[in-house]
């Protein structure tokens, strides 16, 4: 009877393991496609990053430019105008990247401990299969005693009755 309660609350521990194991590996896909997101953005960051750089040696060209025609006023005034809202620009888009860059860390850390709680899961399953193991072990023992008590049971009912007509016959 403990047995039954015994082997009942492994089945269902069992599916509750289970269930847990596909939510983790349902996660596990969607952080996957995650990672193929930021990896697009990666991307998207590595070529912002280039135009960053180009950019600043063009502001380098332009600064240089200005130095040698100074009695330009009013075309430096312009050109300096244009230059600052070009390295506004790219500071915000610097800002940008860098943002970015924390959120793919925030997800890749995110991604270890499900790499971790899928570990962790996957050791579970382990010991499920060995439980398994050791309850069809144990259901084969119970069995094997049942027989034997059915057996015993049987020799008893067989002395009885030669008891019975033992005592019978003494009697008569």
């Amino acid at each position: 009877m403990n047995y039954e309660k015994q082997i009942q609350n492994l089945i269902l521990e069992n599916e509750f393991l289970l269930e847990q194991l596909e939510d983790l590996n349902s996660m596990v896909k969607n952080k996957d496609e995650e990672i193929v997101l930021l990896n697009n953005t990666i991307h998207s960051a590595a070529y912002l990053q280039s135009r960053i750089d180009n950019n600043l040696q063009e502001i380098e060209q332009l600064k240089y430019n200005l130095l040698l025609t100074q009695q330009k006023a009013a075309g430096i005034e312009l050109l300096n105008e244009a230059l600052e809202n070009d390295l506004l620009g790219a500071i915000k888009k610097d800002h940008k990247n860098e943002k970015k860059l924390k959120e793919m860390d925030a997800v890749i850390t995110n991604l270890s401990i499900a790499n971790e709680e899928l570990e962790e899961t996957a050791g579970m399953y382990k010991r499920i299969v060995q439980l398994k193991k050791e309850l069809a072990a144990m259901k084969s023992k119970m069995d094997i005693c049942q027989m034997e008590n059915d057996t015993l049971k049987e020799e008893k009912q067989e002395l009885e009755k030669r008891i019975f007509l033992l005592k019978q016959r003494k009697s008569d």
